[in-house]
């Protein structure tokens, strides 16, 4: 292996990762000849990619509280016009499914963006039913109720079982709450 030049073990390497990428060799084969051919290098890498990725996902969680937070406090803690709640939710909710798009690979982070994308939406939707229909109990039920249809929906013809279940409980809470 010594003998062996640089740019073949390059190659050599390269192809390795490509079968591991894509499950042409089972992965444990490949970590075994990544191993051989790096001569422990590439274990070392495996640690450092990792870690980075756990701290990327990390700050990209905590930026995604904050957008909920920021939106929490856009509706109940400042006295914004409409007008101008209205953009600073289509904002929020543009910037929120662009980048579920973006991380589509990484479905962790994609089921997360989700969630807040669609607590947004339920945020915005309860405040846009206050403004126009304050003290109007029916009509905030109708708006709960709509959203828990829509998280039904999402969840039944895309395969997301956590919008499904919420849903579901949502509307059960609803229907109950409704009738006491």
């Amino acid at each position: 292996m010594n003998a062996m030049e640089p740019s073949r073990k390059k190659v050599i390497i390269n192809e390795i990762s490509h079968w591991k990428e894509n499950k042409l060799l089972p992965e444990h084969y490949c970590n075994f000849l990544l191993t051989l051919y790096s001569q422990g290098e590439f274990e070392q890498d495996q640690e450092m990619k990792k870690k980075t990725k756990i701290a990327a996902m990390t700050i990209f969680i905590c930026s995604f509280i904050v957008f909920l937070f920021l939106t929490f406090l856009v509706i109940y803690f400042t006295e914004m016009f409409l007008n101008l709640q209205i953009p600073i939710f289509i904002i929020f909710l543009i910037v929120c499914l662009l980048l579920g798009f973006f991380f589509k690979k990484n479905i962790f982070i994609q089921h997360f963006i989700f969630i807040v994308t669609a607590l947004i939406l339920l945020l915005f939707s309860v405040q846009i039913t206050d403004i126009y229909l304050s003290n109007d109990r029916v009509a905030m039920y109708v708006t709960l109720l709509i959203n828990s249809c829509i998280w039904v929906f999402i969840g039944q013809f895309s395969g997301k079982k956590y919008f499904l279940i919420s849903g579901i409980i949502a509307i059960i809470i609803l229907i109950v709450v409704f009738f006491l």
